[in-house]
């Protein structure tokens, strides 16, 4: 069950020997490093992260050998690894001491930052492109998402739909119906009841 979830962990996942060669690595580590299954097993440290295996003797960092609590570095300042094509990559690390039948070993996990920034890029392009087609269509829209209580509420509307909907003899603004199920929705329009997009339970 251990070895499951290290090998199907978010992040890459590295175990050292005591002089710093890769005894494990999972297939995120493997995909990280742009190296085939087992390619990294006998690699050094210091090839996969250059520069990072002297900082290990600075006091500063050592400390983590004798304290088995997670030691996160590159949050603010990237840590460079290396591809196996050469290919430099900015990463954020962890590291972990462990001893395991009298054997000192370092747990490093791994996470390609770049691929990090690029996904969150994406993310925030998909959303421009949806709120430009939400905020500029004339026909009403309602977003809904699973809640807490896995009942289906609504997320956003579009102005086009707030003009459709009337609250005792007054215009609703989109953002008192944030919450409402379609249900409650419903029972607020005057018209047949505007296209959406359906969230799934």
């Amino acid at each position: 069950l251990g070895r499951m979830a290290l090998e199907n962990s978010p992040q890459g996942v590295l175990v050292l020997s005591a002089d710093q060669v890769v005894l494990y690595a999972n297939r995120y580590a493997a995909r990280v490093f742009a190296s085939p299954p087992g390619g990294l097993l006998g690699r050094t440290f210091e090839e996969l992260l250059p520069g990072l295996a002297e900082a290990l003797s600075e006091p500063k960092v050592q400390a983590f050998v004798s304290n088995p609590v997670l030691r996160r570095m590159g949050e603010g300042n990237e840590v460079r690894g290396r591809r196996a094509t050469g290919e430099p990559f900015p990463a954020s690390i962890g590291l972990l001491s462990v001893k395991l039948h009298d054997r000192e070993l370092s747990i490093v996990s791994v996470i390609d930052v770049q691929e990090s920034r690029d996904y969150q890029a994406q993310l925030r392009e998909k959303e421009r492109i949806l709120e430009l087609i939400h905020s500029g269509s004339v026909d009403p829209i309602v977003l809904y998402k699973v809640a807490a209580d896995q009942t289906c509420r609504i997320l956003s509307v579009n102005d086009a739909l707030a003009r459709l909907l009337q609250e005792n003899g007054r215009k609703v603004g989109p953002a008192e119906l944030v919450g409402l199920t379609r249900e409650e929705l419903h029972r607020r329009l005057e018209t047949p009841g505007p296209k959406s997009v359906e969230c799934d339970a």
